[in-house]
């Protein structure tokens, strides 16, 4: 989640044409597998949620902690984005006539979800999957079928390039090139996108039904991460061109193809050194996790204004990323420790958090 500050300033800066070395690459890489894997999490954690609640319970609780940040955010978080862009353009163009900046109702409170967009496809995907379990559950046959289809998958060494290829159908019917970036402009779906984001979702809900094959995702995190590199590279080349194939081999497919094994490649190592490494009890990555929501919802403003202040000033791109980053990110903990964490808010993204508890001495004896 975090990722999603630098990766919003990359946008920024190559929106700018800023020449700032493999920017690029990094833009395009990142999106080729973050909201991948944060779909595929999604999918095991609705699994998880709906076998231990019920379906009454899991869309109520999707509905709230979904559906009400997604729409106060859109009401706040978004208009105070456009606000202040408005102010720069119209700063930085005294005396033109700029009706697409001008401070209407109609302009700064619009349906257009920006970033939030994953919050609309992520609650559909939930309500989906509620429906599919009221209905597959009468038909344990077929649910049999998947799971024992979905082990021997799991267990097979094409696992990677099988997935690759289920996830490039839906963009190559589509007709994108890589993954879907132009979803952010309506709540509405795009249908390959919500199709090519489905394949994560629905593997991470069969991975949780199979949970006794999680190995075959973390383990060998290192030489997953290798591959990906090797594919990330390899797709990045063909899809700009430095590299060229030969006449008889479709462009769009190879890249796609290429792509997904980049993607998937590189979802499993993460997963796989979370697993290693920051597994087990430890109360700063928990802090983290429960933080990252809220950082999610209102990041975005504080990183606007920080690149837009920023732009003019003669910084190198590599020192105005790394600026409006670490502040994006500080302003958006800082907020959550004074305001969200222990209040309503908080309890509503994340669920109720208790105070540490100290012993007369200061020493703390637990977290909450």
């Amino acid at each position: 989640m975090l990722l999603l500050v630098p990766y919003h300033g990359l946008i920024f800066l190559q929106g700018r044409g800023d020449d700032m070395l493999g920017l690029d690459f990094s833009v395009y890489w990142l999106h080729l597998w973050r909201m991948g894997l944060f779909f595929a999490v999604s999918g095991f954690l609705a699994a998880m949620t709906l076998m231990l609640w019920g379906p009454s319970k899991q869309v109520t609780q999707r509905l709230k902690r979904i559906g009400i940040p997604l729409v106060i955010a859109m009401l706040t978080v978004l208009p105070t984005v456009k606000l202040i862009v408005f102010w720069f353009q119209r700063r930085n163009n005294p005396g033109v006539d700029l009706p697409a900046f001008e401070y209407t109702f109609g302009n700064i409170f619009t349906l257009e979800p920006l970033h939030l967009w994953f919050l609309a496809y992520l609650l559909l995907f939930n309500l989906v999957a509620v429906v599919a379990w009221l209905l597959l559950r009468r038909l344990p046959e077929v649910t049999g079928a998947a799971e024992r289809w979905f082990r021997r998958l799991l267990d097979s060494v094409l696992l990677i390039p099988v997935l690759a290829v289920l996830s490039s159908v839906p963009l190559l019917l589509g007709g994108f090139g890589k993954a879907p970036n132009s979803v952010a402009g309506s709540l509405v779906p795009v249908p390959a996108a919500f199709a090519y984001y489905g394949v994560f979702f629905v593997f991470g809900l069969m991975l949780w039904r199979c949970r006794d094959r999680l190995a075959a995702v973390e383990s060998k995190p290192w030489l997953k991460l290798a591959v990906s590199v090797v594919a990330s590279l390899l797709a990045y080349l063909i899809w700009t061109r430095q590299l060229k194939l030969p006449l008889v081999v479709p462009v769009r497919p190879t890249v796609l193809m290429v792509g997904g094994i980049a993607a998937w490649s590189t979802m499993f190592a993460v997963w796989g050194l979370f697993a290693r490494f920051l597994s087990g009890a430890k109360p700063w990555v928990r802090y983290l996790a429960d933080a990252s929501y809220w950082i999610y919802l209102i990041h975005l403003p504080v990183l606007v204004l920080m690149q837009l202040s920023l732009a003019r000033t003669g910084l190198p791109p590599t020192l105005r990323l790394g600026i409006a980053t670490t502040v994006a990110i500080g302003v958006a903990l800082a907020t959550y420790v004074l305001l969200v964490r222990y209040t309503r808010v908080g309890k509503l993204l994340h669920g109720p958090r208790t105070r540490p508890v100290k012993d007369p001495a200061g020493v703390v004896l637990s977290h909450g």
